[in-house]
């Protein structure tokens, strides 16, 4: 609980610390390193309590999803590139539909390619979703 309180208070003086500068990124980032700051303060303490937590394969999936991420915001990137200026209501259901599935499409694509678990778990999510369709 302490930890959690902790947390919460590193998060407003963050957060009252970043708004100005950086809007409302300055909050958002003030919630992230506030959330990262609990992760790892709490797997600390269960590490002591239970022993090894098997840190080197977390790492392992760490890295697969950080490079499957970053693939992933480049796609952004680059859709919010192309995106535009002012489509119509239906244009932009369609871009969004495209952006959406794509950027599904390449992170299963970059998991799977990588041998990370979330992109085999997903291509057996959809196997599986074919085969009890009628």
């Amino acid at each position: 609980m302490r930890v959690g309180i902790f947390s919460v208070l590193l998060n407003v003086a963050l957060a009252l610390a970043l708004m100005w500068p950086l809007a409302h990124g300055g909050l958002a980032l003030a919630s992230s390193c506030a959330a990262t700051f609990n992760l790892l303060f709490l797997l600390r303490l269960l590490k002591r309590r239970l022993g090894s937590l098997g840190g080197r394969p977390l790492l392992g999936s760490l890295w697969k999803t950080g490079v499957g991420s970053g693939c992933l915001a480049v796609w952004c990137g680059l859709i919010l590139w192309l995106w535009p200026e002012s489509p119509s209501r239906l244009t932009d259901a369609g871009l969004l539909a495209v952006a959406i599935t794509g950027g599904a499409i390449l992170y299963a694509g970059v998991s799977a390619l990588l041998r990370g678990e979330e992109g085999v778990a997903l291509f057996s999510l959809v196997r599986r979703g074919k085969r009890s369709l009628p």
